[in-house]
């Protein structure tokens, strides 16, 4: 059981992704979200974690838990400060690859990249946000390479027309966190409105608080023929998770909007598409499903939705592309 944010049959979003023990082999990182795209990690002079500013990648093994860089220095969250820095005769357990790339630290996948005074080409790299810096972006680590292969999913992957017809928020009466077929965004784009000349291009992670808001881009092609598509949000309860789990606070509002023309990775909050339809704010809870709208599935073309929020509430989830079923 994994957590999901999903369009049914075609928008899934899930915070699960499964955790393998990595090969013994050596990888690099990226640093991937709202504060800018595809940044590299690099090892600074004095152990430090950090992200752009032209850094070499780092090389990075990971060992019954525990993660090392190519000199040998152990990777560890600082336990002041929280900040990622790898020492010499250091160690610290608890770190994983999840076999989309994706790097946790005891089960959490969200990081955060914060701004070097002094150096604001280099982002420092945190477990949590320092209290004295509010110049920060929630982030994942990525990597390509020494990826263990996904074990493989049960649910059937045959096309299932839905049977909603809702264009109102609607909590389900069942708990819907099986489907039979759906859909991964192509693009998710956090946009912020701190920053709103600069386009993120595509992250890992729905970011939905006060000053950002998400985009998910999705395409369909001819399988999806002669199918409906429903537009879903689905939170199961946290205890059903097995490897990760989703940051949800404040009262809960998310509003859905369909966009009226399509967003890409050059769109950044300034310029992306304006509302075609608004489906409403449906409030989250933890265990909730909800149900907003159901249509032909638009096979040939692209249809964007954004999430936002105005009432205080603050959603991080990580995208998977697994079936969540």
């Amino acid at each position: 059981m994994r957590a999901v944010l999903l369009l049914a049959a075609a928008f899934a979003a899930s915070v699960e992704a499964f955790v393998v023990r990595a090969p013994s082999c050596s990888f690099g990182l990226n640093a991937l979200g709202a504060g800018g795209a595809d940044a590299v990690v690099g090892e600074f002079s004095d152990g430090e974690l950090r992200a752009g500013g032209g850094l070499s990648a780092a090389s990075f093994q990971l060992t019954d838990g525990a993660l090392t860089t190519s000199n040998g220095n152990g990777c560890i969250a600082s336990p002041t400060t929280t900040q990622l820095e790898c020492l010499p005769d250091t160690t610290s357990n608890g770190f994983s690859l999840a076999c989309d790339g994706t790097l946790l630290l005891n089960n959490n996948t969200h990081f955060f990249e914060c701004s070097t005074p002094g150096d604001e080409d280099q982002r420092k790299l945190y477990v949590t946000q320092p209290s004295n810096n509010t110049d920060c972006f929630d982030i994942v680590f990525g990597s390509q390479d020494c990826l263990p292969a996904c074990p493989s999913s049960s649910s059937a992957a045959s096309p299932t027309p839905t049977s909603t017809t809702s264009a109102t928020p609607t909590p389900s009466s069942t708990s819907p966190y099986s489907l039979t077929q759906f859909r991964p965004p192509s693009l998710i784009l956090p946009l912020s409105s701190t920053s709103p000349s600069r386009a993120p291009g595509t992250s890992y992670d729905g970011i939905v608080n006060s000053t950002t808001s998400s985009v998910f881009v999705f395409d369909f092609d001819s399988s999806y023929s002669g199918s409906t598509c429903a537009l879903t949000f689905l939170l199961p309860p946290q205890a059903d998770l097995t490897s990760s789990s989703y940051t949800l606070t404040g009262p809960g509002g998310i509003d859905i909007a369909l966009l009226a023309g399509n967003a890409d990775e050059g769109t950044t909050f300034n310029n992306k598409p304006g509302v075609e339809t608004d489906y409403g704010v449906v409030t989250l809870s933890e265990g909730t499903a909800s149900r907003f709208a159901s249509s032909p599935c638009p096979v040939g073309t692209e249809i964007s939705y954004e999430l936002s929020t105005k009432d205080g509430t603050s959603l991080v989830f990580f995208e998977d592309s697994a079936n969540p079923a």
